[in-house]
């Protein structure tokens, strides 16, 4: 997934540690790192072809505020 986006690691990383603050300020203890992926793999794909890639942190952040996150776990399935 990183290797397959245009973003660096160091990118990934940062955005994954706003999105953990997300999640704290929520109260959401948990983690679900495989959901977490996915929805910065989601916002890897928001720049339009031929534009400029935006700073992935400001982009997941955005992405949170307007739409959330909300994720299944084993209880809820």
């Amino acid at each position: 997934m990183i290797e397959e986006s245009d973003y660096s690691l160091a990118d990934w990383i940062e955005a994954i540690r706003s999105f953990e603050q997300y999640l704290a300020v929520k109260g959401e203890e948990r983690r679900p790192w495989r959901e977490m992926a996915g929805y910065l793999h989601c916002c890897t794909q928001m720049a339009s072809p031929g534009i400029p890639l935006g700073n992935l942190k400001v982009i997941v952040n955005k992405a949170l505020t307007e739409f959330g996150f909300e994720f299944m776990n084993e209880s809820q399935g």
